[in-house]
């Protein structure tokens, strides 16, 4: 079987989805595939719970290569954007996934091949709040509390995004040095009890 990663993205005011962990922790059991979680805001990480740093292989702090004509790259973005990739066209010479919690893609020619710019997607949906950190003491509480107050002003953006951030993660599988084939799987509301890749249905337990 080809290698292959299942990368995700996460943001402090994302409340990642039980059931679609369960979903990328079985799936990549069951490809034996890695898994990948992205911050889209790097500083976050100080502030990364320990339920998500139990599910992941690799927790990205650095650009990742998955082969020649491939890449992570920590781009920042914005969190609260409906169009993510907006200002990176031409920014690379071959295909990259970047951190964004939004699911979208973007295909642009380049001298050898038609490479894309690919969005990692989010564990879950945008409904986080300051109180969910209680685990890393009151100062840091406050502290969040602040940003998430600035992100409270922004009202109609947040409410875009708030609609379309979903749990949605990509799959990744490593063909040779320069092929490779990607894949999103979604989930599309919170009481959603089953989950699919391509012929394989997931329902919280097994395949």
């Amino acid at each position: 079987m080809s290698p292959g990663y299942i990368v995700t993205g996460w943001e402090i005011r994302v409340s990642a989805s039980p059931f679609f962990l369960d979903f990328i922790t079985a799936i990549s059991k069951h490809y034996g595939f890695k898994t990948i979680l992205c911050p889209v805001y790097l500083p976050d990480l100080e502030y990364l719970p320990s339920s998500l740093k139990e599910r992941f292989d690799i927790i990205l702090t650095t650009n990742l290569k998955l082969n020649q004509n491939l890449e992570i790259v920590l781009a920042s973005t914005h969190a609260l954007v409906k169009h993510p990739l907006q200002g990176w066209r031409g920014a690379f010479d071959h295909t990259v996934i970047i951190p964004a919690l939004i699911k979208s893609l973007e295909t642009e020619p380049s001298q050898k091949l038609s490479k894309q710019l690919i969005t990692t997607g989010s564990v879950g949906f945008m409904t986080a709040k300051p109180s969910d950190y209680a685990e890393f003491g009151e100062k840091t509480v406050e502290k969040l509390s602040k940003r998430w107050a600035t992100t409270q002003r922004q009202g109609r953006i947040l409410a875009q995004a708030q609609h379309y951030v979903k749990p949605s993660a990509l799959i990744v599988e490593i063909l040779s040095r320069h092929r490779f084939v990607t894949r999103y799987v979604t989930m599309d509301n919170k009481r959603q009890k089953f989950l699919y890749d391509l012929n394989l249905k997931f329902d919280g337990k097994r395949f």
